[in-house]
């Protein structure tokens, strides 16, 4: 492609982080952000010089040049505005979960596929440094045949009111398809392919307050999950996660030649250099 890839951001939550490093990268041009609220989507065009900001998803999709749209919008919205942009012959960058079920996210990639269109389901954690040097380290044999992995992580969300995560139908799955998702995407690329699990899910948060108004409302999403792996091509593994504790990513693999800890931040801390 000649030239800078001209990209826009739909949500201007999370959506902010990735402008950071979509601004970071020379070769990529912000042209655009999109949120239901037109006082965000306005305030984040200020804040990193992104000439047009709307209200309207299909204003998006009208702009001639735009090459690529990011989809950093709550989890219930993603299947929807991928779908649209597909449709519209934009590149789509979308964070994850692509979908909140294995049907819908299958028809994206087909339509993505059919379409011609190049697609990516944005995972962040897979391409941090400390990521990347585990990967290295393994391919280079320093821990040889994979014999066991142990996987922990844990954010503090206790008291944190009931926003779209912990409502089922909005977010999908809970503390699992959450904090999961990153964990499991870096154990594959580690360790291979996993063959079976057994896990266990269980909500230790019942209830939480609503944002607007404090009214106390049932919470339907597990916020405790644990898990045993066992890997297609290597060993065994562990997998611990919770809303309830805070603890780095933690990941320990210990294979017939050596043994290498992950230990990692937040990713806002990784994202902000801190």
């Amino acid at each position: 492609m000649a030239g800078k890839l001209r990209v826009a951001i739909a949500g201007t939550g999370f959506g902010e982080r990735y402008a950071i490093g979509l601004k970071a990268n020379p070769e990529v041009e912000l042209v655009a952000v999109f949120s239901r609220r037109a006082e965000r989507a306005a305030a984040m065009a200020e804040a990193f010089g992104i000439p047009t900001y709307t209200r309207d998803f299909e204003d998006l999709l009208r702009i001639p040049y735009l090459d690529a749209i990011a989809v950093v919008t709550p989890n219930s919205t993603h299947a929807d505005l991928v779908y649209r942009a597909i449709r519209a012959r934009k590149h789509v960058i979308c964070d994850k979960p692509l979908a909140l079920t294995a049907q819908e996210a299958t028809h994206l990639y087909r339509a993505a596929e059919a379409a011609g269109v190049r697609h990516v389901t944005f995972v962040p954690y897979r391409f941090s440094p400390a990521s990347v040097a585990i990967k290295q380290a393994i391919a280079a044999g320093h821990v040889g045949r994979t014999i066991r992995v142990s996987a922990s992580w844990g954010v503090d969300m206790r008291n944190e009111p009931l926003r779209w995560r912990f409502q089922r139908k909005l977010s999908g799955g809970g503390v699992g398809a959450d904090l999961g998702a990153h964990i499991l995407v870096l154990l594959i690329w580690w360790a291979g392919p996993i063959r079976r699990v057994l896990g266990r899910c269980k909500m230790l948060v019942p209830e939480r307050p609503l944002e607007a108004g404090g009214r106390i409302r049932p919470v339907d999403v597990p916020d405790e999950c644990w898990a045993l792996i066992e890997f297609a091509t290597a060993g065994i593994g562990s997998v611990k996660l919770s809303w309830n504790a805070q603890r780095h990513q933690q990941i320990e693999i210990e294979g017939d030649r050596g043994r290498l800890s992950y230990d990692s931040p937040s990713l806002l801390q990784w994202l902000s250099g801190g």
